[in-house]
C-alpha cells in the first residue's frame, strides 16, 4: 500500500527478497520491478483484491494536491517513502505547472534510489530533481543532506509529502518527525498526507488487511478519522480538510487523466504552516 518499507533505518531486503516500492510499482501498473516483487505483489492482491485501485486513487490524490500547492505558491517538494518516481509521480504533476519547481525524492532502499536517479537522470529532470536514502523517522539526515541541500532551499516554502507511510508508524514515532518538520520549514510550506483507514470498511475486511501487511515489513495501523485529525495538528487545513479522495479538489484532475477509482480506505489532507 506504500511506496517504501521505512520502519527503520536498518530495512534492507536481500537481492532474492520483494521490495515494497517495486511492488507498489507493480500496482499502478509499471514496469520496474523483479519476478520476486511480483510474486510478492500478487499474494498481497490475492489478499486484498482492490490493492490495485486502492494505489491508483491514492496516487491520484497526490497529483492533485501538489498541483494545487505549485498554483498557491509552493514552488518546492520533498516526497518521503517515495518508492521509485514512475507511473505519473510528483516532479511530473508539479513540472507541468511549474516549470522551475524543484523536487526531491526519500526513500531508504539503496536499489530503489540509485535506480531512481538513473530515470531522473535519463529524462534530463537532475538539475532540479533528485532522490536521496534516507528514513522517514530521522527528519535531521535529510534536512542536513547536502544533495537535499542543492535540490530544495529551506528558508523559502516547501511541501513535505508523506503519502501511505504514517500508517506504519506508532504515534511515538511518527509525532517527532512531523514537530522537526514543523520547526524547521518556513511559513507558508505545506504537510501532505494519506492515511489507510477501517471507516469506511467491514471489521473483516480491516483484519484481512492488517493480516496481510503483518507477513511483511511493514505492519499497517489503520486510524480513524479523529485519530487522522491529530496527526494534522499544527497544520491549517486546506479546503475541503481531512477528507475521502474523491472529495479533495477533484479539478485539479489533468485533462488526461480518468477519474480515479473510490476505495473507500483514504483519509487524506493538505495542510499549510501558518
Amino acid at each position: 500500500m506504500a511506496g517504501q518499507a521505512q520502519v527503520n533505518g536498518s530495512y534492507q531486503p536481500t537481492p532474492n527478497q520483494p521490495v515494497v516500492a517495486r511492488m507498489y510499482d507493480w500496482y499502478l501498473g509499471g514496469t520496474h520491478n523483479s519476478e520476486a516483487d511480483r510474486v510478492a505483489a500478487v499474494d498481497v492482491q490475492n489478499a486484498l483484491p482492490d490493492i490495485k485501485p486502492i494505489a491508483i486513487e491514492n496516487r491520484s490524490f497526490l497529483r492533485r494536491a501538489v498541483r494545487w500547492l505549485a498554483k498557491n505558491g509552493v514552488n518546492q517538494f520533498v516526497d518521503i517513502g517515495s518508492g521509485l518516481p514512475t507511473a505519473m509521480n510528483t516532479h511530473e504533476a508539479v513540472l507541468k505547472v511549474k516549470p522551475n519547481a524543484r523536487i526531491l525524492y526519500v526513500d531508504i532502499e539503496e536499489t530503489v534510489v540509485r535506480e531512481g536517479n538513473e530515470i531522473i537522470r535519463k529524462a534530463g529532470w537532475h538539475e532540479q530533481v533528485s532522490m536521496i536514502r534516507a528514513s522517514a523517522l530521522e527528519p535531521e539526515t535529510i534536512f542536513n543532506n547536502p544533495e537535499a541541500r542543492r535540490i530544495i532551499d529551506f528558508d523559502q516554502p516547501v511541501a513535505i509529502l508523506l503519502i501511505a507511510l504514517i500508517h506504519f508508524f506508532e504515534t511515538a514515532q511518527y509525532e517527532p518527525v512531523l514537530s522537526f518538520w514543523q520547526s524547521k520549514i518556513v511559513k507558508g510550506s505545506a504537510f501532505v498526507m494519506t492515511h489507510c483507514s477501517g471507516d469506511f470498511r467491514t471489521p473483516e475486511a480491516v483484519r484481512a488487511t492488517i493480516d496481510v501487511y503483518a507477513r511483511t515489513p511493514t505492519p499497517i495501523i489503520f486510524r480513524s478519522r479523529e485519530e487522522c485529525l491529530k496527526i494534522m495538528g499544527g497544520w491549517e487545513l486546506v479546503d475541503p480538510g481531512l477528507s475521502q479522495p474523491e472529495l479533495w479538489r477533484m479539478e485539479e484532475l489533468d485533462e488526461r487523466e480518468e477519474e480515479p477509482p473510490i476505495s473507500n480506505i483514504w483519509w487524506v489532507a493538505v495542510g499549510r504552516l501558518v
